[in-house]
Order: structure tokens, then C-alpha cells, then sequence
């Protein structure tokens, strides 16, 4: 995706690991400028070094802040213009994760969650507007989840969370299509980081491409809903899972069942199947 970002500037929360570092450095391949934004430094080394291979050197600024403080949007855009001298696209990919049932969930534990998966990208896009539009063509892309979709227990924070972040893509969409800027979310199913804590869950989900999503496939995404080769795509919600999403439950219960990301026997009864239908459409 070489040259898709060319001379634009990005700013990226989240930036230290996961699919927040796989994203910059896809952005810093693609060409661009990144302010990598998170609230610790720690694992910004890795980050940075990513990015600068290739003599990608002096594309990253690193700068510190805490998305749960309101002032914090602001002085990102603003360290990023200060920077930069201009902003083409923002991607809130910061996001606080954690699974608590409704009986163990604390006022604090949900404030917090909000403040950085919902309010965080709202008052970022805020303040990035009028730079966008400056740009006639800039681009939002928020960071959802599969979970804005489908859930289970322990996620009523997280999944409410992507849930709202979801409606507020849709919504930006609308109030700043006329500017130029297009707002889409993308919503990841679950992904090798995660994959250690998955594996022990006993609703693990199923996965019809019979694995776990590289942060990097994410990342190409968010590279590619940012370039101008998605002009016209704005208010979308991309499922980026794996397939889980299209599973029908009852697929889904013979993919589970297996205790891995997708069973060899899942892909054999659909082949049977349709050796059947073969023979059965010749015969007639």
C-alpha cells in the first residue's frame, strides 16, 4: 500500500502497541506523517522502530497524553499542527478493555471506559474538524469492535462503548459529508494479541477463515478507508472478524465446539454438501 498516504499527516491514539503501533507503522509505510499519541510511553520504543525502518526517519512524533482528560483532544490537534503544519485524517484506536459482569461493574470502571472509547474520539474529531476540512478530503476513522454488534458476558461497558462509537461514526458522517470529511469505524473481531485470552474463554467465537486476525490486516484497512482510493465511502462500519459476524449460530456451535478458531470438520460437511447438490442437479 506504498504511497497511498503520501504527504499526509495522521494523528493516532493509541499508538504504544496493538493494533494502535500496527496502524501507525501501516500509515508511516504508506507514506505518511504520524503524531502517535498515547497516555504511557512504554512500548513507544518499539513503535518508533517499527516505523523507522526503511529510512522512514522523523515521519513519527511521539507525544504523551491522557485521553480521560477533556483538555487532552485539543492539545493533541494541536501538537500535531504545531508539528506538522497540517492534519489529513485522525484514527481513535485508544480503547480501555476489560470484561466485568453487571454485578461487579463499578461507576468509576464505566467512566473511565467511556471517557476513552467514546468521549475521547468525539471531542478529537471536534477539534480536528476545521483542519480536515481544510484539507477538502480528510478522514475519521474510528476503531470499533465486533462487540458493537454482537456480545456476551462480561462486555456491557465494552460493548456499549463500540456500540455508541459505531452510532457516532454514522452520525459524524452526516454532519460533515458537506465538509469534505468522511467518518467510517471499523470493527475487528478478535486478533493474535488477544489470543492467549481467548483461547480460555468458554465462549471462544468461531472463525470460518480458521484463525485469529493479524493487527496488520486491520492496520491496511484503516489505510485504505483513509486514502482517496475510499472517496466515496463515508458512515460505514466495516467487520473486519474473520467472518464470525456471518456465522449462523448453529455453524457457529460446530466451530466452537472444537476449542480452536475453526474445526477442519466444518469445511468437509459444506464440500459434502455440495457434492450432493452437484449430483442431485446433474441427475435431474
Amino acid at each position: 500500500m506504498a504511497g497511498l498516504l503520501e504527504d499526509r499527516v495522521a494523528l493516532v491514539t493509541g499508538a504504544r502497541q496493538g493494533l494502535g503501533r500496527a496502524i501507525t507503522v501501516a500509515f508511516v509505510e504508506a507514506g505518511a506523517k504520524v503524531l502517535a499519541l498515547d497516555e504511557s510511553l512504554d512500548g513507544m520504543d518499539e513503535t518508533l522502530r517499527l516505523s523507522n525502518e526503511k529510512d522512514r526517519r522523523d515521519r513519527v512524533r511521539v507525544v504523551q497524553l491522557d485521553l480521560v482528560d477533556p483538555a487532552s483532544a485539543g492539545k493533541a490537534v494541536e501538537e500535531c499542527i504545531k508539528h506538522f503544519g497540517a492534519l489529513h485524517c485522525l484514527v481513535n484506536s485508544a480503547a480501555v478493555w476489560f470484561y466485568l459482569t453487571l454485578a461487579d461493574l463499578t461507576v468509576e470502571d464505566w467512566d473511565r471506559l467511556h471517557a476513552v472509547n467514546v468521549r475521547a474520539p468525539v471531542f478529537l474529531a471536534q477539534a480536528a474538524t476545521a483542519h480536515l476540512a481544510a484539507q477538502a478530503g480528510g478522514s475519521i476513522v474510528n476503531i470499533a469492535s465486533i462487540q458493537a454488534r454482537v456480545s456476551g458476558p462480561g462486555g456491557v461497558a465494552y460493548a456499549s462503548s463500540k456500540a455508541a462509537l459505531v452510532g457516532v461514526t454514522r452520525t459524524m458522517a452526516t454532519e460533515l459529508g458537506p465538509f469534505g470529511i468522511r467518518v467510517n469505524a471499523i470493527c475487528p473481531g478478535c486478533f493474535t494479541e488477544h489470543e492467549h485470552r481467548m483461547r480460555s474463554r468458554p465462549e471462544i467465537p468461531a472463525y470460518p477463515l480458521g484463525r485469529f486476525g493479524r493487527p496488520e490486516e486491520i492496520a491496511s484497512v484503516a489505510v485504505f478507508l483513509a486514502s482517496d482510493a475510499a472517496s466515496f465511502i463515508t458512515g460505514e462500519a466495516i467487520n473486519v472478524d474473520g467472518g464470525t459476524s456471518a456465522l449462523a449460530p448453529e455453524y457457529a456451535a460446530v466451530v466452537a465446539s472444537s476449542r480452536a478458531p475453526a474445526p477442519v470438520s466444518l469445511p468437509r460437511r459444506i464440500r459434502s454438501y455440495a457434492r450432493r447438490r452437484l449430483r442431485g442437479s446433474r441427475s435431474a
